[in-house]
């Protein structure tokens, strides 16, 4: 009798021995998973932020001189464009696979908003940048008369009252609306990123 309790005993023993361990490597495997995860979240939230603000930072840059020739309006002298040269998207487009990652639909859709506007605003300056070309190449203008000239200036000025009066104003606001979603979906990331949001977030 005694034999059988010391035996039942000595396999929970053992059970527990076995089973305790498997348990905490499978949590602990888990707990990098989850870990790994968010650090994915993070960098991809990162590079966005990043890239937004560097939009940011290139429409302001160029933002004055448009409202400046938008105010003198035909008596502007001078054409200014922002030249189109780079894909300045290019984290946008390689990160799209990824918005999987992002536990927020709302803060996927904001930035897909804002991506959208951006370009179009810049599908738009490149056409300004076509018109000011146009407008100021010797070699074009010998080939162009008065009146073609006033129809590419008329294009230029009415392309730039939009980018000007709508698209600008539109996409800072967009920007900044994205930027701080993103933000917000980082904060939260990093909040629980910890063994207790692991455990009970």
């Amino acid at each position: 009798m005694l034999t059988n309790e010391i035996i039942v005993s000595l396999i929970k023993d053992l059970l527990v021995v076995a089973v305790v361990p498997a348990i905490l490597v499978y949590v602990f495997s888990n707990y990098k998973e989850f870990k790994k995860q968010n650090e994915e979240r993070l960098s991809v939230l990162n590079a966005l932020r990043a890239e937004l603000s560097s939009l940011d930072m290139l429409i302001c840059s160029r933002e004055e001189q448009f409202l400046k020739c938008a105010s003198e309006g035909f008596n502007s002298t001078y054409y200014p464009y922002i030249a189109i040269t780079l894909n300045y998207f290019s984290v946008f487009d390689n990160l799209s696979s990824k918005f999987g990652l992002i536990n927020n639909q709302d803060a996927i859709e904001q930035i897909i908003k804002c991506y959208s506007e951006v370009k179009g605003l810049f599908d738009d300056v490149k056409n300004l940048e076509y018109y000011a070309k146009m407008i100021v190449n010797p070699r074009c203008l010998a080939n162009v008369n008065q009146s073609q000239n006033d129809a590419l200036i008329n294009n230029y000025h009415l392309n730039l009252e939009g980018i000007v009066n709508v698209q600008l104003p539109k996409a800072k606001i967009l920007i900044k609306q994205s930027v701080q979603c993103i933000d917000k979906e980082k904060n939260k990331i990093e909040s629980k990123n910890t063994v207790f949001g692991f455990l009970f977030g």
